[in-house]
């Protein structure tokens, strides 16, 4: 109202008044890449913090994959007795309320078979080593992919090292897909991740750490007991997977997660193997036989990974 500032003449002749038509235009500073609908980003395995600018008001499906666990070997000269575990799928609606940085985790696939004490590494974002291997080799657990809105100080993933963990930065994460646990040699294959429990290990179901939304071997990462031993090492999940067969076995499955108040129309996947399905809106999860690497709705294989759409404002 600009004559409520008006301090001047105020006899003003009206008969040369025009009609004015202003048009405001807004700029906005939306810089997340994505540039029409439809559009999306991708995010491989890099084995390092990955970051997304995410814009007020815009509507994301995030979509993450864990990473696979790795294989045992049942003798020197058996590399791939049984199979390597899976990794879990995860989705879910999330709208920006303001414009932040997302930070992006994609877990790494679990190696092995490893036959040398103390040195191998687990799969990046939670994954945990494994045992001493000997000539039955063991495996070593897949990390989870997550994202999250505060970085991390620690990423663990490392054989019997418990590093101090970031909770703040583990507690902020919106979605998780569970990585596979790593076989033992001598007592079979580790258990499947993802889903609101991970899976334990199917050779020996009995006397296992399952990673669930509450528990397993550790928030964020997996977790074993046994100092040494033929024993594989657990997934990565919103808790990681821990012991299989009492300390012996392969690692478990870590769990994942779609507990966010923040996201909608959500879902998890999971190879059906010790897959418990609920029905819960916080818990949904799917047990299912399809697999692929970066499939939607199937359990992965190879490392972790992430997409992030642009479904609109």
């Amino acid at each position: 109202n600009p004559s409520s500032n008006y301090t001047g003449n105020t006899n003003i002749n009206t008969s040369n008044a025009k009609s004015v038509t202003l048009t405001a235009q807004w700029q906005s500073n939306c810089n997340d890449g994505l540039s029409s609908v439809g559009s999306y980003k991708n995010f491989d395995y890099t084995g390092s913090v990955q970051t997304f600018n995410a814009c007020a008001g815009r509507t994301y499906k995030l979509e993450v994959w864990g990473a696979q666990g790795g294989k045992n070997g049942y003798s020197a000269s058996d590399s791939n007795y049984d199979r390597a575990a899976y990794g879990g799928y995860a989705y879910g609606e999330y709208v920006a309320g303001s414009q932040l940085t997302l930070y992006v985790f994609v877990g790494g696939q679990g190696t092995g078979p490893y036959r040398t004490n103390n040195t191998s590494i687990g799969g990046w974002n939670g994954g945990e080593g494994c045992g001493d291997g000997t000539s039955y080799g063991c495996g070593t657990g897949g990390g989870s992919t997550d994202i999250r809105t505060i970085n991390a100080a620690v990423v663990y993933h490392n054989n019997r090292t418990y590093s101090t963990t970031d909770n703040n930065s583990l507690n902020s994460r919106l979605i998780v897909a569970g990585g596979g646990g790593g076989g033992s040699g001598a007592w079979g294959q580790g258990g499947d991740g993802g889903g609101f429990r991970g899976s334990g290990c199917p050779d020996y179901p009995s006397n296992n750490v399952i990673a669930t939304q509450t528990s397993g071997g550790a928030f964020g990462y997996g977790l074993h007991s046994a100092t040494s031993g033929y024993w594989g090492g657990a997934g990565g999940g919103w808790y990681g997977g821990g012991d299989c067969n009492g300390g012996t076995g392969g690692g478990s499955g870590g769990s994942g997660y779609i507990g966010s108040s923040l996201l909608t129309n959500k879902g998890m996947y999971m190879y059906s193997t010790d897959c418990t399905s609920s029905t819960a809106t916080s818990t949904k999860t799917t047990c299912t036989t399809s697999t692929g690497t970066h499939v939607a709705n199937a359990a992965n294989t190879g490392n972790g990974y992430a997409k992030i759409t642009y479904l609109g404002t």
